[in-house]
């Protein structure tokens, strides 16, 4: 019942591509977030990211799975998009994921434990997917042209990005219980 659920979401998206409809879209999401959320600049991000299925098995992700294996592919379009909006000067990639982290960090004090963390990965995405979407939303109001269903995939690829770069959940560690 799951797959068919995971298999119907990504039928439905794959329909609609919404990205396609509209290219400006992460964008627009991009310099929202970056206006919503406080300015700050972390510095350089990881240099070797580790295997996403190593990372998924590892935080225990089940509802919150197919986005990751999904929406992976637009992770260099993604980085053109942060690309030129560096260019005209407004708040880069490094802000943006130094914030998407900082949700991370909130959701995540909410448990005491790694185990705590693992167990409870898809609330924590959940949560974090809720406070993107809620800014981003109120920011594209008055944009009649953008559909729920665009702004949320766009949120949700750069939530996979952000997971790429290692800014929300943990990183697998050699461990054979994982």
């Amino acid at each position: 019942m799951k797959k068919d659920h995971e298999d119907f979401i990504r039928r439905q998206t794959a329909k609609s591509n919404s990205i396609a409809k509209h290219p400006s879209l992460l964008g627009k999401i991009i310099r929202i977030l970056g206006e919503k959320l406080f300015f700050t600049n972390e510095g350089d991000l990881p240099l070797i990211a580790p295997d996403p299925e190593a990372k998924i098995k590892y935080n225990h992700i089940k509802r919150f799975r197919y986005l990751f294996e999904d929406l992976r592919v637009y992770q260099g379009k993604l980085n053109k998009i942060y690309e030129e909006i560096e260019i005209e000067g407004a708040p880069t990639k490094d802000v943006l994921l130094f914030n998407i982290h900082a949700l991370y960090l909130k959701e995540k004090s909410k448990y005491n434990s790694l185990e705590a963390i693992r167990a409870n990965s898809d609330a924590i995405i959940e949560g974090i997917i809720n406070v993107l979407y809620s800014r981003v939303d109120s920011g594209l109001a008055e944009d009649n042209a953008l559909n729920e269903e665009t702004i949320e995939n766009g949120i949700n690829i750069i939530l996979v990005d952000a997971f790429m770069r290692c800014k929300i959940l943990e990183e697998p560690i050699n461990d054979p219980e994982s």
